[in-house]
């Protein structure tokens, strides 16, 4: 599981500052303040709706460019601005769609 801590949210607050985010993008903000943090990539299918926060947001299409040997996930399910699960996926010997 992956733990919001103060490190998160003053990240949260910088983001929502900098990019002067209100609204419903707080939420995009808090989960981009959550993936900095934790030096983590995003998978979703609005990649437009993160580029501006300056981290990696991959839509599932582009899941075969990143081709590895060993690859762990984090994954983070979102549904309307609220993470609903997070798990961690350790896949060995992975190595994209061919």
């Amino acid at each position: 599981m992956i733990m919001e801590t103060i490190a998160v949210i003053g990240e949260w607050l910088r983001l929502a500052t900098t990019h002067q985010v209100i609204g419903k993008k707080a939420h995009d903000a808090r989960l981009a303040a959550l993936c900095s943090v934790e030096n983590l990539a995003l998978l979703t299918f609005n990649i437009s709706d993160f580029r501006r926060f300056g981290i990696l947001a991959v839509s599932p299409g582009e899941l075969w460019r990143f081709r590895t040997e060993h690859v762990v996930y984090r994954i983070l399910v979102k549904f309307g601005g609220r993470q609903l699960f997070s798990a961690r996926v350790d896949w060995p010997g992975w190595t994209g769609a061919s």
